[in-house]
């Protein structure tokens, strides 16, 4: 487990955190009370919305999310979550389930970086099915740009890691925006 990753992910909330307090503090000064009011609104929503991210039932899981989001706006690249599911009934290890996620990660995380675009997002969905846990990954890529053979490769061998636990992993492509589908 990268420990010191997790500190410096708790660094960096606290530093948020710290920030918003002071916006707060300086819209209260301005007596802009409706202002910070909305300001209030819209940090308790992210802060509602990364919480879903701590009530996962895999801590493993909460870990990898936390720290390849980091990896990512590191990258210039937002994530965002949408996560329906809590992976109550996922029957694969936290640990596999957590390696599998970060290689996921890392081959999106170091396609759109390869482009070096700045302001990325990248979209990460959970649900779950009849006992299925469905993950899926959309990205916006560079106009007209087909997803390099690299990541297809990557991409199979992710398929043949998946198949031992009786994953499957698809890969849609459209002009400007590719999508990977994980199901385990």
């Amino acid at each position: 487990m990268d420990l010191k990753g997790i500190l410096e992910v708790f660094r960096e909330q606290r530093h948020d955190f710290i920030n918003h307090l002071q916006v707060i503090s300086g819209y209260l000064q301005l007596q802009k009370q409706e202002i910070a009011r909305d300001y209030i609104q819209k940090v308790s929503g992210l802060l509602r919305e990364q919480g879903k991210i701590f009530h996962l039932k895999i801590p493993e899981v909460s870990t990898v999310l936390l720290l390849e989001q980091k990896k990512a706006r590191d990258c210039g690249i937002e994530v965002i979550f949408d996560l329906r599911d809590d992976l109550a009934y996922c029957s694969i290890p936290g640990d596999v389930m957590g390696a599998l996620l970060e290689t996921m990660f890392y081959i999106i995380i170091s396609y759109l970086a390869s482009f070096g675009l700045a302001n990325g997002r990248l979209k990460v969905s959970l649900t779950g099915e009849r006992k299925q846990c469905i993950w899926r990954f959309c990205f916006v890529k560079p106009v007209a740009k087909e997803i390099s053979a690299l990541v297809h490769q990557q991409i199979s061998l992710f398929r043949q890691r998946l198949a031992l636990y009786k994953g499957e992993v698809t890969l849609t492509e459209e002009r400007e925006e590719g999508c990977i589908t994980v199901i385990i």
